[in-house]
């Protein structure tokens, strides 16, 4: 069904698909929905190709990572990514996500790889105002690169291991959060 695929498409959702196929034909797509499917690093940078992204959703996705799979991936549109739940998705991982100039939600509950290191990169996100960290790996040290991000203003942080550093860190902070979970 995806050889021929209506050239106004806009929404493509591949929910529990096993095996992802020709995305040549995707070009014009601007939701991509892949939670739940099985992700090669191939398959990550074919993505590529969906020059018209705004919206990728990996929630829970099983992707193998033999080497950093977003290092390449040049979606200057993309404004929302939600890689919850995949724990495969480390640090460096988060460090290769800077390229995506125009990402304004970023979503890695459950990304228990993501720690401190992976919050440095955080700062270089200028338009990024919604971020759920809750249940990743960070300590009150990435709160503080966090804290540094002058556009956040929606910030998720359940089941984090915080403590009173961390608070003061956001209390103090440049930008002006105005929902904090």
């Amino acid at each position: 069904f995806l050889r021929y695929p209506d050239p106004v498409m806009r929404r493509l959702a591949l929910n529990a698909l096993y095996n992802i196929g020709d995305w040549e034909t995707l070009k014009s797509v601007r939701h991509v929905d892949l939670s739940f499917c099985d992700v090669s690093n191939a398959e990550i940078q074919a993505l590529y190709r969906c020059g018209k992204m705004i919206v990728l959703n990996m929630k829970h996705a099983r992707i193998t990572m033999n080497e950093d799979p977003f290092k390449s991936i040049n979606l200057i549109g993309l404004m929302s990514l939600d890689i919850s739940g995949v724990k495969t998705f480390n640090n460096t991982a988060v460090h290769s996500l800077t390229n995506l100039v125009s990402l304004t939600v970023l979503n890695l509950h459950g990304c228990t790889s993501v720690s401190d290191e992976g919050m440095v990169a955080m700062t270089q996100f200028k338009d990024l105002y919604d971020l759920n960290v809750s249940a990743t790996s960070i300590t009150d040290a990435g709160i503080e690169h966090v804290a540094q991000m002058v556009s956040l203003s929606k910030l998720s942080i359940r089941f984090l291991s915080l403590g009173d550093l961390a608070l003061k860190h956001l209390v103090d902070a440049d930008c002006f959060i105005t929902h904090l979970f």
